[in-house]
């Protein structure tokens, strides 16, 4: 099995806009980035997560999942074609209008499981089922993405559903869809996410604002039979909104009967294409490093462009998770020629690993992101500091979660005038008095018994 890597540009000069694509199976993926074998078996299960890195340093990391009673097949869920629940013998007439992905069978990968693992969808709101989680390290635009074999009959009461959802960062991003009508084999229906998928995406992404009513694709009754699996007339593409970027990527599948009395060598399959990603825009610089370290209890960032044409600035954006992240500074670009920069992070307050990237904007407007870079902090004792309220009107209060021995507070103003300070304090959490202090900012400072400070600033009302 192969990756493909697809490179879109418009030649020119030496500084050429330009649009990379690239796509791989999802097993490609779990394979940390190694073409995977078309076959595996109950002792050799695919990995139940894997990730590999593009040129550009995005990670894309893809993980097994399986909710409620839901239990991926070992040996079959997360391997490559061409048995998919049927034979695919791929090619552009075997696939359903507006699929633009490859079409080898050796690059969809198998959704697997058994029957009763996954089945009475239709009494629990789809709570059973066993799916793909794909995360990307930075947004990205991905292409319409496609899923076979979507059958089952009433005389097993095996019919299936399939689902799929997008978020950026914790943005709910909707899929819209498209599958064969003939013969009225696929039908749309409405369920409740409420106790079924959401404590799931809560518990992984962090987001609430997914509809509580949620549609999936299900299999309506059939003739076939399981001597012939109908993969190739039904078929669903899910769409995502035109230049709509995304982080996440989930899809799930299940049975929608509540299905009894399986054996344990009953097993369901269907098929999932390869994903198509489009990275933003890359513009005429080259970033040459991008690193940072702890300098005097701040985040130091440092990084060198070369071959600079028309850039206007560089935004830094921090991440407590490497997932979410948020704008803490912008520097102003050279625009020109070879440059060296550095960014000092005054306003995050750093835990025991810290993340950044850079936003490299154009002034065309056009942008990009730098790879993630982790900075960790020297001493766990001080990571995790939090105060509030924040502005705060009387009294300050200073959470301390890893204390192992007593450290002294400071707080000074926007002078550099201590105001207050206590010392010798070992608690888990210390009130400070501030009604005192006259309105404007602060900087507080906590430090241990090996003089290493962490400092924080707040706001006094």
């Amino acid at each position: 099995m192969k990756k493909i890597l697809l490179l879109v540009c418009v030649l020119g000069s030496i500084h050429t806009y330009a649009q990379y694509s690239y796509s791989f199976s999802i097993a490609d993926i779990l394979n940390n980035g190694t073409p995977a074998v078309k076959a595996g078996s109950t002792t050799n299960p695919a990995p139940a997560s894997g990730s590999m890195t593009l040129p550009n340093g995005l990670v894309v990391t893809a993980h097994i999942i399986g909710l409620g009673n839901g239990v991926p097949e070992p040996g079959q869920m997360g391997y490559t074609g061409p048995s998919l629940g049927g034979t695919f013998t791929g090619g552009s007439t075997n696939c359903i209008s507006g699929y633009t992905g490859s079409t080898d069978p050796l690059m969809f990968t198998n959704i697997s499981s058994g029957p009763c693992k996954i089945a009475n969808g239709v009494g629990s709101n789809c709570k059973n089922a066993v799916g793909f989680w794909i995360h990307f390290s930075e947004p990205i635009t991905l292409d319409p993405f496609l899923t076979l074999d979507l059958d089952g009959e009433d005389a097993h009461s095996n019919k299936e559903w399939e689902g799929a959802f997008a978020f950026n960062n914790t943005e709910y991003v909707p899929c819209s869809y498209t599958y064969n009508t003939s013969g009225g084999k696929i039908s749309p229906q409405v369920i409740s996410l409420t106790n079924s998928w959401l404590p799931w995406i809560t518990a992984n992404i962090g987001n609430t604002d997914i509809p509580s009513n949620f549609t999936i694709l299900r299999r309506n009754s059939s003739s076939l039979n399981n001597s012939s699996p109908d993969n190739i007339n039904t078929q669903i593409l899910f769409t995502l909104p035109l230049n709509k970027e995304i982080t996440d990527f989930v899809v799930l599948w299940g049975v929608w009967d509540n299905k009894t009395g399986c054996a344990t060598s009953d097993v369901q399959n269907s098929g999932l294409s390869p994903i198509v990603i489009n990275l933003p825009t890359l513009l005429p610089l080259k970033l040459a490093n991008f690193s940072g370290s702890i300098q005097k209890n701040e985040a130091q960032l440092n990084w060198k462009t070369t071959e600079e044409v028309n850039t206007k600035s560089f935004e830094i954006e921090y991440s407590a998770d490497g997932k979410t992240f948020t704008r803490i500074g912008e520097l102003s670009a050279i625009g020109m020629g070879e440059n060296n920069y550095s960014f000092v992070d005054k306003t995050s307050e750093l835990l025991a690993t810290n993340y950044y990237r850079l936003k490299m904007n154009d002034a065309d407007g056009k942008f990009t992101y730098s790879r993630i870079i982790e900075i960790k902090t020297s001493t766990v004792e001080l990571a995790g500091i939090s105060i509030w309220p924040n502005p705060v009107n009387d009294v300050l209060n200073i959470k301390f979660p890893n204390l192992k021995s007593a450290v002294d507070i400071g707080i000074f103003d926007a002078s550099g005038k201590k105001v207050i300070e206590h010392r010798n304090i070992f608690a888990e959490t210390k009130s400070i008095k501030c009604s005192n202090l006259a309105s404007g900012f602060y900087y507080i400072t906590i430090t241990d018994n090996t003089n290493k400070t962490k400092t924080l600033r707040f706001v006094k009302n």
